[in-house]
């Protein structure tokens, strides 16, 4: 979503200049995202397969993987931050949440942004509010000049 909206990955320099969250300091691991998606790595699995009877594959079940790799983590950084809230509302009754929830990755990793949340470590690695708002009117002066474009045509 970020990508279509024009912002570089969070995970790389420009994107943590540009839109910062201190969730976005924890990634998943290959059993949290097989909790959140457990066929991905049957689909995976098709895809090599493909490639060694066809010598390709084609680009959409490529993105497909990645667009899924993607939201993966996506979903594993709003868990982070969502837990509390999931746990108080009851949100966490939920088989798909609780699978999650109760994943010893997915506690150990919450713990983990629970305390450098309390010890403000994700704060230290924010960008300086100039950086993001520079990023910010590049972005929106690219956005508004690519109306301007699409509008002359």
């Amino acid at each position: 979503m970020l990508a279509a909206g024009g912002w570089p990955e969070p995970t790389t320099d420009a994107g943590r200049a540009s839109f910062f969250a201190g969730r976005f300091l924890l990634h998943p691991t290959a059993a949290i995202i097989n909790v959140i998606y457990p066929c991905l790595e049957q689909l995976r699995g098709r895809a090599e397969e493909l490639l060694a009877q066809r010598g390709k594959v084609l680009p959409s079940v490529r993105s497909m993987i990645s667009v899924l790799e993607y939201l993966a983590v996506v979903v594993f950084q709003d868990a982070l931050e969502l837990a509390d809230t999931y746990e108080e509302a009851g949100v966490s009754s939920n088989p798909c949440l609780q699978r999650l929830l109760n994943h010893p990755d997915f506690r150990e990793r919450l713990a983990e942004y629970r305390r450098c949340r309390s010890e403000g470590v994700s704060g230290a690695a924010r960008p300086p509010f100039r950086s993001v708002l520079a990023a910010a009117i590049t972005i929106l002066c690219h956005y508004v000049l690519h109306l301007i474009m699409a509008n002359a045509v």
